[in-house]
């Protein structure tokens, strides 16, 4: 049981990744946040939620609209 706790927080990471990735290439323009939690792994929201909050700092939601702030600056220049 040891060895499966050990493997379990790189999946948590890897999930959280791509949900990164995800909400780059603008999935919230299309999606919720549930369908958002899905395609990234999670079969919770509210763990979803959580955990992308305690790893980034910040709601998925102000992760996106972070990201298209970047873009955006990132058009002007």
């Amino acid at each position: 049981i040891a060895m499966i706790l050990k493997i379990l927080p790189p999946f948590k990471h890897l999930k959280i990744n791509k949900a990164k990735q995800l909400l780059k290439e603008g999935y919230l323009k299309d999606y919720n946040i549930e369908g958002l939690a899905y395609a990234s792994g999670f079969k919770a929201t509210n763990t979803f939620y959580r955990i992308f909050k305690k790893e980034t700092g910040l709601t998925p939601k102000m992760y996106a609209d972070n990201n298209n702030q970047i873009k955006q600056r990132k058009n002007i220049i």
